[in-house]
Formats: C-alpha cells, structure tokens, sequence
C-alpha cells in the first residue's frame, strides 16, 4: 500500500469521526495559559515547571513506536492525552538543590477541558516551539507499555537536534 493511498484513507475516516480539524496553535495557547497561572501562583520554592504532553492516535492508542518512525506510520494528526499529560514542578529543597515534585494532571486544570479533543500536529507544535525558543523533546521507547511523549521547557532554547529524528521521518514520509 502507497503513503498516499494510506493518507487518503486516514485522513477520509478522520473525517467521518469529526478528527479532522487539527488547531494546535489553539491547544498551545491553552496550555501557555494553564502554564503562566500556574506559575504566577506557585510558592516561592517552585522555580519553574516542564510540561510533559503524552501523545495518542484518533484510536487512543499511546505507544506508537519510535519518533523517527512515528510520521510514516501515524502521519500527524494527534491528540493530547489529558488523563497523563502534567506539568512538572521544579522546585528548591531544604537542601538548596532543584528536585521534581508532585505533577499535575491536565485533567485537574480548570479551562484546559476546552481543547481536549482538539487534534493536533506534532510538526506544528515543534514549529510553535521554535518560534517561541522553548525547549522541546521527544520520547519514545520501544517497550509495549511506552508511551510517546513531548516535553516542552519554556526555560531552555529551543535546539532542532532534539527533534531531528521526528523531522527526518517527516521528510522521508512525504518523499511518495
């Protein structure tokens, strides 16, 4: 089977299940916004937060291979999983030295349900990332119980070697 007819097909039953008006533009800003309340109102001790956002298909589907795979099998067209998507708190201990705390969960943020099931562009994200210079990574094992995950630092630059493999396998996907 071709990428294209591949494409055509999903992009077709995406469609018909009303997942085909990826607004990832609009699910970031949500997200920015949720981030600087959140920051405004943490305790002194809190430095900053990272922002993990796991990934899923139009199926629910959370591990879905390796991030230089990941385009030519899935395209790029995806959901934020809210039930294990959080933001990580940095924060300063007794001791005077940086350690994560308790995350929190997307679910449990007031104003994020709006863009719950708002597709979104794993490529635009990464381009709203580098406008922005925020930090982005990808993780995926390749482990059955893995998920794919992006974690976004607003803190650090952005550096296009951390999502080199992803931007590869868009390259090769559209080469049909």
């Amino acid at each position: 089977m071709n990428n294209n007819f591949k494409r055509e097909i999903l992009e077709k039953r995406n469609k018909k299940l009303g997942l085909d008006g990826i607004d990832t533009n609009k699910v970031f800003q949500h997200i920015l916004k949720s981030y600087e309340k959140m920051i405004l109102e943490a305790s002194k001790s809190i430095v900053y937060y990272t922002i993990d956002i796991v990934i899923m298909n139009a199926n629910g589907l959370k591990n879905l291979g390796e991030v230089n795979r990941i385009y030519e099998v899935w395209g790029d067209n995806y959901f934020v999983d809210f039930e294990t998507s959080t933001f990580i708190p940095w924060e300063v201990n007794d001791k005077g030295s940086m350690e994560i705390s308790d995350p929190i969960n997307f679910q449990s943020i007031l104003g994020l349900e709006a863009v719950e099931k708002t597709p979104i562009s794993i490529k635009e994200l990464i381009d709203l990332c580098k406008e922005n210079n925020f930090k982005i990574k990808m993780f995926s094992e390749k482990q059955a119980d893995d998920v794919f995950t992006i974690e976004v630092d607003i803190f650090k630059q952005f550096a296009e070697i951390d999502v080199m493999d992803y931007l590869c396998s868009l390259n090769r996907g559209n080469s049909d």
